[in-house]
């Protein structure tokens, strides 16, 4: 996830530290990355939808560790799927469903390790196992936030407003978006890796971000790609860097390729789109005030940004689609009076589901105890009425292989 390489371009001004070093600090932390990787060790039993408390169990554990320093931690998780990232979303998701395939081919043969390493592959993390975390934070007064779309957007606002003093997270996007204090690679003996946006003109003259505006950071990132656009072919973070120290815009670059014979113009237009996007929801994605208690936007927009009616639509369709207090629907909303801040507040605490806002946010395990339920009533009801009216008859050979009250046999 992120900037692809930036973190190892950092490593020059990384500071290798311990949690007692961030003692009594309030700390956002992004919940869908511990998810990610309280999933390993329980990948079977999410893949094929059974029941486990084991991606709890690490989040408590991790808890632990955090309060043995007074550390308060304040959870973000992602909430609805945000437009500029339709197709890598889709490539994930496409990615997923191989690997699952492939791993109950291989369980089916035996081969449970190697199917293991799939399931790992296939996880696809959700609000309702999101939820489940929610539940103990809950009932252990733990601060959390459901974004209304990126957790990243969601904890560089909490910064920026002072609620925490900085973020524990594994992605490189949190230092484009404005990033402070970002606390990296922390594992379970409390050891990990502090990056502090203050010491980028520290950095090697080569790469040194220091000299780089927050405009000429996105415009970097966008060259050599990340989760909002595939940047330019073969340019990676040093190229981009020199590139954008040239002074020319995007635009600029784009025409320079062309001109080459490196890019098309077709491809071009695609690419400054893009661009547009990742640029406009990097600055003003929206998130959740929880102090005022309704969905603003990372940074103001400026009034000049919306002379240009182009550029606007654009703008508006970067940085996610609002629920519309009158259509109850999913737009693209100019007007913030027009946007159902009391049904975002709702997603914001978990009580409704961030992808179908109509439907109330269960926890995973609470949902398949309940099917459980209910599966076992249907068995119940039609073991019962096959004793009743189906006993005196001859029973067909397959109900002696099979569970009594298995719907399907009725019908055959």
């Amino acid at each position: 996830m992120g900037v692809t390489g930036l973190l190892t371009k950092l490593k020059p001004i990384q500071k290798h530290i311990t949690l007692d070093q961030l003692y009594s600090q309030r700390l956002a932390i992004d919940g869908y990355s511990w998810l990610h990787k309280a999933t390993i060790g329980c990948s079977y039993e999410l893949v094929m939808n059974l029941n486990t408390n084991a991606y709890l169990k690490y989040f408590i554990k991790r808890i632990d560790m955090l309060k043995r320093y007074n550390i308060k931690p304040y959870f973000v998780f992602d909430g609805a799927k945000i437009n500029v990232k339709e197709g890598i979303e889709s490539c994930r998701l496409e990615r997923r469903n191989i690997n699952k395939q492939r791993g109950v081919s291989l369980w089916e043969t035996g081969k449970h390790l190697e199917a293991i390493e799939c399931f790992k592959k296939s996880v696809d993390v959700t609000s309702q196992m999101a939820k489940c975390i929610i539940d103990y934070c809950r009932s252990e007064n733990i601060d959390y936030i459901v974004a209304p779309f990126e957790a990243d957007s969601q904890m560089v606002y909490l910064e920026k407003e002072g609620l925490v003093d900085g973020i524990i997270s594994e992605d490189s996007d949190l230092l484009i978006f404005g990033c402070k204090n970002l606390i990296t690679k922390l594992n379970d003996r409390g050891e990990a890796r502090q990056i502090e946006r203050n010491d980028f003109n520290k950095l090697d003259e080569l790469f040194n971000l220091g000299e780089l505006t927050s405009k000429q950071l996105r415009l970097m990132v966008c060259l050599s790609g990340c989760d909002y656009t595939r940047g330019l072919d073969h340019v990676g973070l040093t190229f981009a860097y020199m590139f954008t120290q040239s002074g020319k815009s995007f635009e600029e670059i784009l025409e320079d390729f062309i001109t080459l014979g490196k890019i098309t113009k077709d491809n071009a237009d695609i690419l400054l789109k893009e661009y547009y996007f990742a640029d406009y929801s990097f600055q003003f994605q929206r998130v959740f005030s929880p102090t005022q208690q309704r969905i603003v936007t990372l940074n103001d927009i400026p009034i000049d940004h919306l002379n240009n009616q182009e550029r606007t639509d654009i703008l508006y369709c970067s940085i996610g689609n609002v629920i519309n207090k009158y259509t109850r629907s999913r737009e693209y909303i100019k007007n913030d009076d027009d946007i159902d801040h009391e049904m975002h507040r709702l997603i914001s605490i978990g009580e409704r589901d961030p992808s179908n806002f109509d439907t109330r946010l269960v926890s995973r395990e609470k949902l398949i105890n309940e099917s459980g339920k209910t599966q076992r009533s249907i068995q119940f009801y039609y073991s019962n009425l096959w004793k009743k009216y189906a006993s005196p008859l001859p029973l067909h050979p397959i109900f002696n292989k099979a569970p009594v009250g298995n719907l399907s046999l009725l019908y055959n």
